[in-house]
């Protein structure tokens, strides 16, 4: 007597030695498939996350700016009603600083002390002044002296006021920042003056 293998007796048996394979290989399409899910998930967040630093940012941004106290001109030195001469050289700097912002614009005066850099400084200063929002002098001779000037800024700005606590970092912080978010909206002049060097900044 013989008994004959049915069709479906004959795919079991040829299937069989190919499941474990098989098995594996499933498994393998369904790991890699949820890795492909948590990396999509990972990518999504992390554009949620730049998209609500961004916001964030442009909030901050707005209540510095809404905050601030303009036009504001700190200037501690008063102007030398007694100034006299240096035509050329004040010409000179405004020509190249009043320039079309397309990019950062910077002038500075160099010699040693008492040949007049601060004072061609301050009437160049007090000359244009209507035609900046804001401008800043501040003295980098010392740390101290930098850090006392940047909170003088930033208090005339309204961004703090007298009675505030805060640290040099967290006024240097304030600082920078208003100047980085109000930079492209508003014309500002930044004077910073050390030993030997006088210089004036304008932003891009």
């Amino acid at each position: 007597m013989k008994f004959l293998a049915s069709p479906g007796n004959l795919l079991l048996a040829t299937w069989k030695p190919f499941r474990p394979n098989f098995e594996r290989i499933i498994s393998r399409i369904r790991s890699k498939s949820r890795q492909i899910e948590l990396e999509a998930q990972t990518l999504s967040l992390q554009r949620d996350a730049a998209r609500h630093e961004e916001l964030k940012r442009l909030l901050d941004a707005f209540e510095i700016k809404s905050r601030s106290h303009l036009p504001c001109h700190y200037v501690p030195a008063s102007r030398n009603p007694g100034f006299m001469g240096r035509e050329e050289v004040l010409d000179e700097i405004h020509q190249h600083l009043a320039k079309q912002p397309t990019e950062q614009r910077t002038a500075s005066l160099f010699g040693l002390g008492g040949v007049g850099k601060t004072q061609i400084c301050l009437e160049y200063i007090y000359r244009h002044m209507d035609e900046y929002t804001a401008i800043f002098w501040v003295s980098a001779d010392s740390v101290i002296k930098l850090a006392q000037d940047v909170r003088g800024a930033i208090t005339k700005l309204g961004l703090i006021n007298e009675e505030s606590h805060e640290s040099d970092q967290q006024c240097q912080a304030l600082f920078g920042n208003w100047l980085r978010d109000t930079g492209e909206s508003i014309s500002y002049e930044c004077c910073y003056q050390s030993r030997h060097t006088l210089t004036l900044k304008i932003p891009r």
